[in-house]
């Protein structure tokens, strides 16, 4: 059977080898996809210079319904969600680079010291679900070398095991 690989912009599956990959990579569905992934990370400005350029969809304003979906060519967007659009770039504020990063840090440090501090107490209440040494230094494990939470543990009927 031989390894697959799995394209997650496409969700679909193929037989890993060079030629396959390349030719899936290099597919027009592909490369739409791609862009479709990154364009939802777009800024309201740019969503709205978008919407701008591209002429209404007339099957979508008629039925609400546009057989192409997100690879439509046409504008999705009411005159009402535009103005609506064009509000909220108005109200938001202009933040330089240096803004943006100070406030992603201010975040992420909040959320890591509440993480920390549920981690305190899920530590004193089990001694036993606790981060080995050697990984605390990493700060924020994945989900997949974290303790489980101490209420699973109580919820858990272990004498079914084996």
């Amino acid at each position: 059977m031989g390894k697959r690989y799995f394209c997650e912009y496409c969700q679909r599956g193929f037989q890993d080898n060079l030629t396959a990959r390349n030719k899936h990579l290099k597919s027009s569905i592909h490369i739409k996809n791609q862009q479709l992934w990154y364009h939802q990370f777009r800024d309201t400005q740019s969503l709205y210079n978008d919407a701008l350029r591209k002429k209404p969809c007339q099957s979508y304003l008629a039925t609400g319904v546009c057989q192409f979906g997100n690879h439509c060519n046409y504008r999705h967007l009411s005159d009402q969600e535009l103005y609506n659009l064009k509000q909220s770039i108005e109200n938001e504020p202009l933040l330089s680079n240096e803004e943006i990063l100070a406030k992603w840090f201010v975040r992420r440090k909040s959320t890591e010291d509440l993480k920390k501090e549920e981690r305190e107490t899920i530590d004193d209440e089990t001694s036993y679900l606790k981060v080995p040494p050697n990984l605390k230094p990493f700060g924020l494990l994945p989900p997949s070398l974290q303790p489980p939470p101490y209420i699973c543990c109580l919820t858990t009927c272990f004498n079914e095991w084996g």
